[in-house]
């Protein structure tokens, strides 16, 4: 699991590497699974962080390749109000 260090502890409880393929072509995707237990305005704008450190962090790894961006998809599970309900992700999923 990537997580870039700023954001350690803040966002993406859990991603997954694949690939998405098509016929022949295929294209490198990161699922992203965050779980929020209270609604967060400023939401967007981590996640933008997020993929943004993501792909600075691809870069820096090949930085004479012109690799086609990875795809990020952001998956949010939102549990509120999370009074009688567990909060942690793990939890939630039961694993």
């Amino acid at each position: 699991v990537y997580t870039d260090p700023f954001l350690r502890g803040r966002i993406a409880d859990l991603g997954f590497s694949t690939r998405l393929v098509h016929g022949e072509t295929s294209t490198p995707a990161h699922v992203s699974i965050e779980h929020q237990s209270n609604p967060d305005v400023l939401h967007p704008v981590r996640r933008l962080v997020y993929g943004t450190a993501f792909w600075s962090r691809e870069a820096r790894a090949r930085p004479r390749q012109v690799p086609p961006l990875t795809v990020i998809i952001p998956v949010a599970f939102l549990q509120h109000p999370a009074r009688h309900t567990p909060i942690q992700l793990s939890a939630v999923l039961g694993v």
